[in-house]
């Protein structure tokens, strides 16, 4: 008969429970496998610190629906042991579970404490301390170690799994829940002063919400609309006083056309008035330069007694007519108002 190799795996069977601050006849309950298997004799051997002549149920599950239970007991050396031959090659599930404490020895009885609460540690689920190993039985090949996870390793997981997830949510919902109370004190500055920038901030808080929160997206419509009207009649209100100005700009430039206008025809008359005036004096320079040309020497001038004119001469030719002619000075012919005649002067 060929040799059998036997592949043996211990499971520890786990479970995580709240502990409180242990007693003095508490027992932190642990288990060590040494099972081991030649050939199909399998030899089950659990060293644990349970008392002496502790009652210990044991399950051997394996292939095509094999099944044994063995009642066993903790030895003076704290072992559980048991020998079993398998039927068929295979994997072999044994569990090891402390019966009901009133079912176990006074001695005992004692040290486990009522329903097992003296009974501490990985290895205890609801009083009862728990173990479990898995045995695999392979033709030809050599021992290979394959974790098993037991039942109560499932539900160490679990409750691992959901007490993180509980943490992870329950620090979502304190995240969420912060981020709500800023959103809603942003909102409610907004309504208080709304301003451009005090709606931007709350409305970004807003948006970033988990979930979407209609009263305070409504309530920001509202604030954006109060500061579009807002800001419409700011804007109105800047465009009309920059028209006022321009308006402003405008009359005051056209006042200073018109009084450079003014200024520019008042010194255009000026200069033609001017222009004129010093024609006018060149001209009576020049006629009475051309009169003191015509004066004879001396003050002597003829003149008539209805006459408009003096002479130079008693000979002159506007004399012809006169009925009587006599001399006087320049000055007394200047004074009658006489002006010197055109043929002689």
């Amino acid at each position: 008969m060929k040799k059998m190799i036997l592949q043996l795996v211990t499971i520890a069977t786990l479970f995580t429970l709240a502990t409180p601050a242990l007693a003095k006849d508490t027992l932190d309950l642990t288990f060590k496998s040494t099972s081991s298997a030649t050939k199909k004799n399998v030899d089950l051997a659990v060293k644990t610190n349970l008392p002496k002549d502790t009652k210990i149920q044991t399950t051997v599950e394996g292939p095509k629906d094999f099944k044994e239970k063995f009642n066993l007991k903790v030895d003076k050396k704290g072992f559980v042991k048991q020998e079993f031959k398998g039927k068929k090659y295979g994997t072999y599930k044994i569990s090891y579970a402390t019966q009901v404490v009133k079912k176990q020895p006074s001695s005992v009885q004692k040290k486990l404490g009522k329903n097992g609460s003296n009974l501490t540690g990985k290895f205890v689920y609801k009083g009862t301390g728990t173990y479990a190993e898995k045995l695999t039985v392979q033709k030809g090949k050599k021992q290979v170690a394959v974790k098993q996870q037991s039942k109560n390793e499932k539900l160490i997981i679990e409750q691992k799994v959901a007490k993180a997830a509980a943490k992870k949510k329950a620090k979502a919902e304190k995240i969420a829940k912060e981020q709500l109370e800023a959103a809603v004190k942003a909102v409610e500055l907004a309504e208080a002063t709304p301003t451009r920038e005090n709606y931007d901030k709350a409305n970004t808080l807003v948006a970033s919400l988990s979930q979407k929160n209609k009263g305070l997206s409504d309530r920001l419509t509202t604030v954006n609309t109060t500061i579009l009207a807002s800001e419409k009649a700011e804007s109105d209100r800047l465009a009309a006083e920059k028209k006022a100005e321009e308006d402003r700009l405008a009359a005051e430039k056209a006042e200073a056309d018109r009084v450079a206008s003014e200024q520019k025809e008042a010194a255009r008359i000026a200069a033609e008035q001017a222009q004129i005036a010093e024609a006018n004096r060149i001209a009576n320079e020049q006629a009475q330069a051309a009169q003191a040309a015509q004066t004879p020497v001396g003050n002597t001038v003829y003149v008539t007694t209805t006459g408009h004119r003096y002479h130079a001469s008693p000979n002159c030719r506007g004399l012809n007519n006169a009925n009587s002619t006599r001399s006087a000075t320049l000055e007394e012919a200047q004074n009658r108002g006489l002006t010197p005649c055109k043929f002689c002067y």
